[in-house]
């Protein structure tokens, strides 16, 4: 009964949270941490009911400690202090994350919630890059960003991860082409970071030789042509070696047969025909489901049958969401 009274507190506090802080003024760490409170907020909200059915008194004392760090957080921001509250935000973020990772469990739950953080750091940085000089597509792209990342979250904590594994290189992609947009782009330091991250992740990823000595060659390649002022080839070279270890993170032994995948391709295709959203919101999921759906036509016509039952489980989600 302490527990579950301790869950319904945070779940009050929430309620309370969403009536203050977001009226001030807010620039740099003041908006992240405003962000990363949201982000708190909707977790705690799939996450107590979930704990509460368990009864399991350690994942729930995490979830009073994550409550509580939100509380200290929001009062932070609430008198001025940015930095602290950034902090304290991100310290009950990583909790609360943390016990979704329990909730779901898996080989590759670790390896997706990894690639989901990464697609929040990516989107709050162009987002604060942008800033409010942002054009209105820009803005567009960074909503659509945003909203098919919560959907890639859902789906992990439903334990669909293969769907949010795709959801989430989807939202990356779309806050990429709004920092293309508003002049971004290819840019000389942008790619260079964009290289040492990649070698960083690489580093971290257990694999093969083989394939990361494909991996290194990619990278190489990609360097060299940084060098030579060629961006559009780093910049795809880069892909290559991001999709390489995206498909490692997702690697299965069985693959499904091309009549399933057929099957669920048809479904995914019948479903969205069947919408017709009326939010800008739903429009928005809707169209970024058929995008997917076209890359799982590709592959499925390529012979690359897991990533296209991947990318149209990742479609149907998405349509699901805009429903």
């Amino acid at each position: 009964m302490k527990k579950t009274l301790i869950i319904f507190s945070a779940i009050l506090w929430i309620l309370i949270f969403q009536c203050l802080c977001f009226g001030q003024d807010e620039s740099g760490e003041a908006r992240q941490a405003a962000r990363k409170l949201e982000q708190c907020r909707t977790l705690m909200e799939q996450l107590g009911p979930k704990i509460t059915a368990l009864g399991d008194n350690s994942l729930a004392d995490m979830y009073a400690s994550s409550s509580r760090l939100c509380r200290e957080s929001e009062q932070a921001l609430d008198k001025g202090n940015a930095k602290e509250a950034n902090t304290l935000a991100i310290q009950a973020y990583n909790l609360l994350r943390r016990i979704s990772k329990q909730l779901s469990g898996g080989a590759d739950s670790e390896k997706i919630i990894a690639a989901l953080e990464r697609t929040d750091e990516v989107i709050d940085r162009i987002s604060d890059e942008l800033g409010d000089n942002a054009s209105v597509e820009a803005n567009a792209f960074i909503e659509s960003a945003r909203e098919i990342q919560r959907s890639a979250y859902e789906a992990f904590d439903r334990s669909d991860v293969r769907p949010a594994a795709q959801m989430t290189r989807s939202a990356r992609k779309k806050a990429q082409q709004a920092y293309a947009l508003d002049g971004g782009g290819n840019s000389t330091e942008m790619i260079s970071r964009r290289i040492n991250r990649v070698r960083i992740g690489l580093e971290e990823m257990e694999t093969n030789k083989e394939t990361a000595e494909q991996a290194q060659k990619l990278l190489n390649q990609a360097e060299n042509a940084l060098e030579n002022d060629d961006l559009q080839k780093a910049e795809t070279l880069l892909d290559e070696v991001s999709a390489l270890i995206a498909n490692l993170s997702t690697d299965v032994s069985d693959a499904p047969s091309r009549e399933d995948v057929s099957r669920a391709i048809e479904m995914t295709d019948e479903l969205i025909e069947s919408l017709e959203p009326s939010t800008d919101a739903a429009k928005s999921l809707i169209q970024s489901a058929r995008e997917l759906q076209a890359d799982a036509k590709n592959n499925f016509d390529s012979g690359k049958l897991v990533d296209a039952l991947d990318k149209t489980r990742a479609a149907k989600s998405l349509t699901e969401q805009a429903e």
